[in-house]
């Protein structure tokens, strides 16, 4: 039994009907929680935030593996957190269908919050449908670090706060400005999302927070110039202890303007497999142990066990993109991508997107032996 069914079990009368009636205020009260309200949000200086295109001198293939959209051995980030990252990468590369997506969500939890807090799901619609596409952020290890540490600071104080959550970004030297949000009280990724860019709660119109701060972090809403917030550090730590009342999952994220260039321009995605068909990354559809490549540049990737990666940019330009190996077997996947002075969101779900073919006998192969290889390879 998690924490929302124990929170809304009914009220035992053993204190007659008040004690019933504050029992049940209080179980209500604790099964409807909205992220801590007003973000911090920390701006920087303006000229490391002007987009920059790098010199594009020619550049070999790449012979460097770039290692911080992961950690842990690969298993960080989760698949939770790599869910969390997936919708968020999504929602800003099309805020018109998030705001349908998220209206139209029928997890009992979501739900329950929605109708809780009189949400206006109309509105909520339009303001978002009025963001502008925003390029992805990619998952900085430091950065999960820093939120890992706060949402255990959390979970030690039985608190949803922003106390020292700055102080421990900061002290990653990684941003230049920073937008960080918390939520104690997460169900799960798809209802912590939710709980974010819904931005549910009090002190703003239709049921939803003053100032919208989590949804900006979630778009990327620059916190100076017109520089989107680039990377970011999501963690969801779990809390099942009875005697805590904060959890089952106590969420810290932090979305922020890296301090150089090579910070903030990546490519960045998920290797997947949608194995229940339902359109969305869940938990355990990561494909780990490949290796993301472009065809020029310093960096390649290889995906964690929950199927991210990413891999910074240095020059605007045309790349060819190819995925190979690790649970992919013997499938590949190559992709044409043009990049400019942001990162770029490149997925692969290998439920839907073709690997690609083998390439056609040399003119005057024999047959009988150039066709059981391939057969062999289309079979494998």
């Amino acid at each position: 039994m998690n924490g929302s069914q124990r929170a809304r079990s009914p009220a035992r009368l053993s204190g007659g009907i008040l004690g019933a009636v504050l029992a049940a205020a209080s179980s209500l009260a604790a099964a409807q929680q909205a992220p801590a309200p007003n973000p911090p949000v920390k701006a920087g200086p303006p000229e490391v935030f002007a987009p920059k295109s790098l010199p594009q001198a020619p550049l070999a293939a790449p012979t460097t593996e770039w290692t911080r959209h992961k950690g842990n051995g690969g298993a960080t980030p989760s698949g939770a957190e790599q869910k969390m990252l997936w919708l968020m990468n999504r929602a800003r590369s099309n805020p018109t269908a998030e705001g349908a997506f998220l209206a139209a969500i029928d997890d009992p939890d979501v739900v329950s919050a929605v109708a809780f807090f009189n949400v206006d799901l109309a509105l909520m619609q339009q303001e978002l449908a009025q963001f502008p596409v925003r390029s992805p952020a990619a998952f900085d290890f430091a950065l999960w670090e820093a939120s890992e540490a706060h949402s255990q600071s959390l979970i030690a104080r039985n608190a949803q706060d922003h106390t020292g959550q700055g102080t421990l970004v900061d002290a990653t030297g990684v941003c230049a400005g920073w937008r960080i949000s918390v939520f104690s009280f997460t169900e799960s990724a798809l209802h912590g999302h939710a709980a974010l860019n819904i931005d549910w709660g009090t002190g703003g119109a239709g049921g939803m927070q003053s100032g919208r701060g989590h949804r900006l972090a979630i778009m990327g809403q620059p916190v100076s110039g017109n520089a989107v917030l680039s990377l970011t550090g999501l963690a969801l730590v779990p809390e099942s202890n009875p005697a805590t009342g904060v959890g089952p999952l106590v969420f810290s994220g932090v979305y922020c303007r890296g301090d150089s260039q090579e910070q903030n321009r990546h490519v960045v995605g998920t290797v997947w497999r949608d194995a229940n068909a339902n359109g969305l990354y869940d938990e355990g559809e990561g494909i780990s142990g490949v290796t993301a490549s472009p065809s020029e540049g310093t960096y390649y990737a290889v995906t964690g066990q929950a199927g991210g990666y990413s891999f910074p940019v240095e020059a605007a330009g045309t790349y060819t993109v190819t995925f190979s190996g690790g649970g992919l077997g013997a499938d590949v996947y190559t992709r044409e991508v043009t990049v400019g002075t942001e990162s770029l969101l490149l997925d692969i779900d290998t439920a839907t997107d073709a690997p690609d073919q083998p390439p056609p006998p040399p003119v005057g192969a024999d047959p009988s032996k150039v066709i059981p290889l391939i057969l062999d390879l289309l079979e494998n």
